[in-house]
């Protein structure tokens, strides 16, 4: 849309709108209407105004007057996923993925995360919003690096095909196959969305080189190769806070039921510790069965936790499988104080607590503690203290075996 490419634009200058107003000379009140989406067809003089206030020349100019006509680029693949509906929060990621320098080189961002943090889902609606920047087309590959990690080779055969190769034309030597898909990027400008990459080795032969392009890159791990050896821009992802969390299950279920239960909606959203795939699960849950009270569902989930959200049909959306890889990223000693961490009836633990739950040293403690919390398992609520949230503490007592002392009585115990 039109208006989100002017917002797209703006941001990227740190603008505001009555900057942008001051700048081009078009109402204030004209350019809230267009970034709302209420002007759909502006004015050609206002367009223009609008693009020279913005500073934008070449493809960038093209792309702008495009999305101006309402005409979709005829030529481009359209590859992106459906975007989500309800997309809620983020907006500070979204500043920063909209302030990516127009390039003069091809850009790489890496948005990093723990399982089910919603990292697909910010970069498939920030791509949707980002349309206009990228007139000669959207690609996406799925490279399944959680699961069954796609070869680089496949995923540029794929992309080939994208662009108009022939599948008897493709190259057989991978090698090949990059050359041929960055030459026919040059001089284009275009999106390539890289979802669920396992590594840097997977994602390297995958990036565009042409200025213009943009490869937007999701995993679970830091791809700290990719930011070291091409200078991507980072951009890790947390749970989302109290508030956001409230905010997607409002936008998935409605505010007249949301509002009716306050509690059992604050309930909902930390038992979920922001999880946004746990959240996602749980308003599923509540929109397929209306008449089911929210404090019930509040309370089967206290109960029995990941058992309530296990009917998905869609291995993608299983929040059971997202925790279970969660644990298989720590190490041994953290994923056995985790499961001790599960049998304690207490809110919280410090590093000397866990320390005598595990049998180590207290600096042994806070980093299997912090290595717990890297992946969401563990919540910090105070600095140095840690917390089990519900739906991963119910995963983890699924294999704890037996229900632990709580945490204060190990303290006393220790003396």
């Amino acid at each position: 849309m039109f208006g989100d490419l002017v917002r797209t634009h703006r941001r990227r200058l740190s603008l505001t709108q009555e900057d942008l107003a001051a700048r081009s000379g078009v109402a204030l009140r004209s350019i809230g209407k267009i970034e709302n989406g209420r002007t759909c067809a502006p004015r050609a003089a206002t367009v223009r105004l609008l693009a020279g206030a913005l500073g934008l020349a070449d493809a960038d100019l093209t792309g702008f007057l495009v999305a101006a006509s309402g005409q979709e680029p005829s030529a481009g693949p359209a590859q992106l996923p459906v975007d989500v509906r309800g997309f809620t929060g983020r907006s500070g990621e979204l500043s920063r993925l909209d302030a990516l320098p127009t390039p003069t080189a091809a850009v790489v961002c890496a948005v990093s995360g723990a399982a089910g943090v919603g990292k697909s889902a910010l970069a498939v609606h920030w791509s949707h919003r980002a349309r206009g920047r990228f007139p000669d087309g959207q690609l996406h590959v799925d490279l399944r690096g959680s699961t069954a990690p796609r070869r680089p080779a496949e995923a540029l055969r794929d992309l080939l095909e994208a662009l108009g190769v022939p599948e008897d034309r493709v190259p057989s030597a991978p090698d090949r196959r990059a050359a041929l898909y960055r030459g026919l990027l040059d001089g284009k400008r275009v999106l390539v969305l890289l979802d669920d990459a396992r590594d840097t080795t997977q994602v390297r032969p995958l990036l565009p080189a042409a200025p213009g392009c943009l490869a937007l890159v999701t995993s679970r791990g830091a791809l700290t190769g990719l930011i070291t050896g091409v200078g991507a821009h980072p951009l890790p992802l947390g749970a989302l806070p109290h508030g956001q969390a409230r905010d997607l299950l409002t936008a998935r279920l409605g505010a007249a039921r949301t509002s009716a239960e306050p509690r059992a909606v604050d309930r909902l959203a930390a038992a979920t510790a922001g999880l946004p795939l746990a959240l996602a699960a749980v308003a599923a849950r509540a929109a397929t069965r209306p008449g089911l009270p929210l404090a019930a569902l509040a309370e089967e989930l206290s109960r029995s936790g990941l058992d309530v959200l296990g009917d998905s049909d869609d291995p993608a959306t299983d929040v059971r499988a997202a925790l279970a890889w969660a644990r298989g990223a720590v190490g041994a000693d953290a994923a056995r104080l985790l499961r001790l961490l599960a049998g304690c009836a207490d809110d919280g633990v410090g590093a000397s607590c866990a320390a005598v739950l595990a049998g180590c040293s207290p600096e042994r403690a806070a980093d299997l503690l912090a290595e717990l919390a890297s992946v969401h398992l563990l919540a910090e609520r105070s600095p140095g203290r840690y917390a089990l949230p519900d739906l991963p503490r119910a995963c983890a007592r699924g294999s704890a075996g037996h229900r632990g002392p709580a945490p204060r009585e190990v303290a006393r115990a220790a003396g």
